[in-house]
């Protein structure tokens, strides 16, 4: 998902959860059939924490219960909790970065798997983004997540070289571009 979809998510839940909040008090008001408080509470679980709290503020409703008194800041807290966890572990973390080369893009430093059989698609992957001059094939892959994922390829030339390509491919977020980082000889 990208940032733009969870904002505007969040906007609307907020907004939702805060009219029903003033639904339900106008319907307790009028002592009209109830919105069951698992549903008010639910809305706010789901992300209209914000507008929860503000509808218990505006409409004074649910202010002295106290799953709503404790529920609503609790799962507010729990909610930022959740996202400054996310925050700190994400691509954007640049404690964790190195560069490639300079005047590159910086990615994160992590584990690559064990080499194994390329598949159909991640030589469909190379084929797509190696241009290189010497006609290459790919016999392993192994693979890095980070800010996307690298993809470090073991090839042959026609000679029986072996070589070792690197290609960098990005979120779908972020455009899921790819991109040779390295091509070297082995």
């Amino acid at each position: 998902m990208t940032l733009k979809i969870i904002l505007i998510y969040l906007l609307a839940i907020n907004i939702i959860t805060f009219v029903v909040y003033g639904i339900d008090k106008l319907k307790a008001k009028k002592n009209w059939w109830r919105i069951p408080e698992a549903t008010l509470l639910l809305l706010a679980a789901v992300g209209g924490s914000i507008g929860a709290w503000l509808g218990m503020k505006v409409w004074h409703h649910k202010t002295m219960h106290k799953k709503f008194k404790y529920g609503v800041p609790a799962i507010i807290i729990l909610q930022i909790a959740a996202v400054v966890a996310v925050m700190m572990t994400s691509c954007s973390n640049s404690k964790n970065t190195v560069k490639i080369e300079p005047d590159t893009q910086e990615y994160l430093v992590g584990a690559y798997t064990d080499g194994r059989q390329v598949s159909k698609e991640e030589l469909d992957l190379f084929q797509a983004t190696y241009k290189g001059d010497v006609k290459l094939t790919p016999i392993s892959v192994s693979t890095q997540v980070v800010a996307g994922t690298n993809y470090k390829f073991i090839c042959r030339d026609k000679n029986g070289k072996k070589y070792q390509v690197v290609i960098y491919q990005k979120l779908p977020c972020y455009g899921g571009e790819s991109e040779v980082t390295s091509i070297e000889e082995l």
